[in-house]
């Protein structure tokens, strides 16, 4: 069990990695660990970053049932990634009892200064109300770098959230929804043609 007093060292020492490292060292300190997704693209990316690191992380779904893109993007997801998520049936802190640290995809504002200390989320805080670890790799990283990693990666997320826009229903909904591979969009673009 991870105590509350080694948090200050742990963000500290996170501070230091490199992202790779970072996913290394939570994967290796953290047994049980938990990731709560409501697969915005900061949570995409780390569930990527996670699954492509052979990450024992749980991962669950922290949707609602008015969001069809979620549930859209959380097959898709499963699907590509060969994984599954888990409904978050209890609330929150009830869930986090069950594990050591909470990963969640906290990261800076884009307006931060880098003089502005307090507007960046740490590495890790003991979060007294969940009474739990919690772990942020993504600390140093603004929206733009999240943005580039996951079209770098081409990782699946909603396109909408970027303006986007699809017609409802079928498969045009889901192709806002994802970003495909290039050889996916090549033989798409040529069959439409």
């Amino acid at each position: 069990m991870f105590e509350k007093k080694m948090v200050e060292g742990l963000n500290q020492g996170l501070a230091k990695l490199t992202l790779e490292q970072r996913i290394l060292f939570i994967n290796e300190r953290f047994s049980r660990a938990a990731i709560l997704s409501k697969f915005n693209w900061a949570d995409q990316y780390l569930t990527w970053l996670f699954t492509t690191q052979n990450g024992h992380v749980a991962l669950y779904a922290d949707i609602t049932a008015k969001h069809a893109e979620q549930a859209v993007l959380r097959q898709i997801t499963s699907e590509r990634y060969e994984i599954s998520f888990d409904d978050l049936d209890e609330d929150v802190p009830q869930t986090l009892k069950k594990f050591d640290a909470w990963i969640t995809s906290a990261h800076k504002s884009q307006d931060a200064d880098a003089t502005e200390l307090n507007s960046a989320p740490q590495f890790a805080v003991w979060r007294e109300d969940l009474n739990v670890i919690e772990i942020n790799p993504l600390a140093d990283f603004t929206p733009d770098d999240v943005e580039l990693a996951v079209l770098k990666h081409e990782i699946p997320v909603n396109l909408a959230a970027i303006g986007v826009s699809s017609q409802v229903g079928g498969q045009d909904e889901q192709e806002a929804l994802v970003i495909t591979s290039r050889s996916d969009r090549q033989a798409d673009n040529v069959a439409r043609s």
